[in-house]
């Protein structure tokens, strides 16, 4: 008989292996398309969020359908709208100010550990979260959660399948073992761990990097100003959500002695139960096992259930079962978390007393997760968030809910990180942010005299990217309009460092000496990216962007009107290749526009070298196009040039023609 141990072990590696050549191929994705699989997938998932909520549920007895449906529409839907925007793939901030170019670097393979109590949310979420990213994800389940995990990582892997990649970028182990966890946790690059404290610290033990979360043992203070039935009815509502299997729950109602009555009865018309004498004494025995720890048999439970559990009798519509204590610590069952219809309750004389016995609690279980204040008096709240050791404060608002950001703005989130404070990496709720590595590309910043290059126009051209169709002018007064598209002009230095070697010839243009290249390279602005930009040849001594108004407003720049070669005090931007990025300091125009003449034709047209006329544009949409540069050069052949803004406005074609109406005068 096969050892399952082994098996388990051998299981992990293998799904790691196909993980890490999966994840090898999905990183060369782009944005554009790495976003079509997640919509693809959180659609898939959305649909699908009552079948999944009612297999969990059948499976682990924990919690509620149309809860759990609600908590996988959060992992999909909502995640979706939150993430659907973030860049996360390649370059994914371009500070020109401060110099300074942020690369996307995906980790690589992640460890999903999926708790029992938010199976199948869980996985939508982390895989949702990981492939966002970049990553492939390998999940460990709970095992009296694994069927219900493994049909919504089916569900992924069918989705993924349709859409062209590799299914084994979202996986699942088959035969979880404590041993086979452990080898899976030490194989990938990064640990996501949800889970009880034992998976979390195993995670933080195994030598690989994690972001685990700790427990949460939520206080809920109301205080004297607060609207009582707003407040109550929040944190019924909070604390029953999916029978408090949420580890943001309220675990504690913490209420001033002058309001205590009204907050009672409030609570007990709304279905709490205040447990009395044997009856709080025999919940008690139920809740924890010998050790002192949280009985699963109560998790994710309602209160007939655990009543029942406890032999005690209560009213048909309770739904929370409210016990008093005390003190805090050990001795004290309702000071602790509790995953399921049960909450502790305590009375004080005032918020002082209060943000103490805050403080006790947390310490007892939950430090550096949460805690939850009802209250109208803004010094009172501000106090709070400043001495609380917790992650997130929750105002006005149901403690669950709010913290994994269904009723506040905070991220979406599964994975509630702790902070330091409570043995966590990271106090934030964690995003596709938390799962890849910021590649800095910083350029010199050092003040530095650079010679400005005078640029002879006579010896300047500007090449386009169509070729003219007539060799001769059949017409002495019309010149041949040609549209000169976005492109760059490279010099030597950035062509190599850009493709690795000198640019090449594809054809040549009409421009003498002038040819398009093969390369292609990605403009990057502030705001926007163009893809797929023509680079011409041969180069030049500093690199050029010419670009249209249009072009410069989805790049996010504000580019002059600019002669070819006049490049200083213009913007800058990035270049990116396959292989690599250059930054530019400077370089962006929107080329003016003008005419190329070789001197015979300059002479028919009774025009100089640098006379500035207005030219009238035949076609559909005539027009008179005023401050025309004209450059006379015998290298030149007869064109005039104009981008593709201006050729639109005219309704440019390949006969599209020019007649000189006009001369101003010479520069």
């Amino acid at each position: 008989m096969v050892d399952k141990d082994l098996l388990s072990i051998q299981e992990a590696r293998a799904l790691v292996h196909s993980a890490r050549s999966a994840q090898n191929e999905f990183a060369q994705l782009s944005q554009e398309r790495v976003d079509s699989i997640i919509k693809a997938i959180a659609e898939a998932a959305t649909k699908q969020a009552t079948e999944l909520a009612q297999l969990a549920v059948e499976e682990t007895g924990f919690g509620k359908v149309e809860d759990k449906t609600t908590k996988n529409r959060l992992a999909s839907e909502k995640l979706y709208q939150a993430i659907k925007d973030m860049k996360t793939i390649g370059v994914i901030n371009n500070d020109i100010a401060k110099k300074i170019i942020e690369i996307a670097v995906p980790t690589g393979v992640i460890a999903g550990i999926v708790p029992s109590t938010n199976p199948t949310s869980t996985t939508i979420y982390k895989s949702l979260i990981s492939l966002k990213s970049g990553n492939a994800i390998v999940f460990t389940p709970h095992p009296s959660a694994s069927k219900c995990i493994g049909k919504t990582v089916t569900l992924i892997r069918e989705t993924l399948r349709s859409c062209g990649v590799s299914e084994d970028m979202v996986s699942v182990m088959n035969i979880p073992t404590l041993e086979g966890s452990g080898e899976l946790m030490r194989k990938v690059d990064l640990i996501l761990a949800t889970g009880g404290p034992g998976m979390v610290k195993a995670a933080y033990s195994s030598g690989t990097p994690a972001l685990g979360v700790g427990a949460g043992n939520v206080p809920v203070y109301i205080e004297r100003t607060a609207d009582i039935n707003d407040a109550v009815t929040k944190i019924m509502a909070s604390k029953t959500f999916d029978n408090g299997t949420i580890c943001a729950s309220e675990q504690a109602i913490i209420t001033d002695k002058v309001i205590d009555a009204q907050v009672r009865a409030t609570l007990k018309t709304q279905g709490g139960y205040f447990l009395q004498g044997s009856e709080l004494d025999n919940v008690k025995r139920v809740m924890e096992r010998p050790n002192g720890s949280m009985n699963p048999a109560i998790v994710g439970r309602d209160a007939k259930y655990i009543a029942d559990l406890a032999g005690i009798t209560v009213p048909s519509d309770t739904r929370l079962l409210i016990g008093e204590e005390s003190g805090v610590g050990p001795a004290y069952p309702f000071s602790k978390e509790k995953l399921t219809a049960l909450i502790g309750y305590y009375t004080v004389d005032d918020w002082n007393e209060a943000c103490e016995l805050s403080v006790k609690l947390l310490h007892n279980g939950g430090v550096g997760h949460s805690l939850a204040i009802h209250s109208k008096d803004e010094s009172v709240i501000c106090a709070f968030g400043l001495k609380k050791p917790v992650s997130r404060m929750l105002v006005n608002t149901p403690s669950t809910h709010g913290a994994v950001g269904l009723s506040t703005n905070l991220f979406p989130s599964f994975t509630l990180g702790c902070g330091a404070v409570g043995g966590s990496s990271t106090s934030d709720n964690v995003t596709p942010e938390h799962l890849f590595d910021i590649r800095r590309v910083a350029y010199d910043t050092e003040k530095l005299s650079y010679k400005a290059v005078q640029v002879n126009l006579q010896q300047t051209s500007s090449p386009f990217m169509y070729d003219s169709t007539a060799s001769t002018i059949n017409n002495v007064d019309t010149i041949p309009v040609e549209i000169s598209a976005r492109h760059v002009h490279l010099s030597e230095q950035d062509a190599m460092a850009l493709y690795g070697g000198p640019l090449t010839k594809v054809r040549e243009l009409s421009q003498p000496g002038q040819f398009l290249c093969k390369e292609r390279i990605r403009l990057i602005g502030p705001k926007g990216v163009i893809d797929n930009v023509a680079v011409l040849g041969p180069s030049r001594s500093s690199s050029q962007v010419e670009i249209s108004k249009a072009d410069a407003r989805i790049l996010g720049i504000k580019t002059p009107l600019r002669q070819s070669g006049d490049i200083e005090g213009t913007p800058g931007i990035i270049l990116a290749s396959q292989n690599n990025i250059v930054g530019l300091e400077e370089g962006v125009i929107i080329a003016a526009r003008h005419i190329h003449m070789p001197s015979k034709d300059a002479q028919r047209f009774g025009v100089v070298d640098k006379d500035v006329v207005s030219v009238h544009l035949q076609g559909e949409r005539a027009l008179v196009l005023e401050e025309v540069l004209v450059r006379v050069n015998d290298d030149f052949a007869l064109s005039m040039h104009i981008d593709i803004d201006e050729g639109n406005s005219v309704c440019w074609n390949k006969d599209t023609t020019g007649r000189i109406v006009a001369k101003k005068q010479a520069f």
